[in-house]
């Protein structure tokens, strides 16, 4: 869940929601490659996209996410 500071275009909300592939559950753990990984009070921009209704997801993987200094 991100703190939202502001859209580029449209508008969900104050916090925003995504999915990042991997993770775990209980013992698993899935890495995907090039998945990017985010960090508490890590200021970024982050492209996103969606399918539907569905929650969206990191267009690019790492790709589609900027650090800001």
């Amino acid at each position: 869940t991100l703190e939202v500071e502001r859209y580029l275009k449209g508008s969900l909300g104050d916090s925003l929601e995504f999915r990042v592939p991997g993770g775990e559950f209980g013992r698993f753990r899935s890495v995907v490659v090039g998945a990017p990984e985010f960090a508490v009070d890590e200021r970024i921009v982050v492209f996103l996209g969606a399918k539907g209704p569905a929650i969206p997801y990191v267009l690019g993987l790492s790709q589609g996410v900027f650090r800001v200094a």
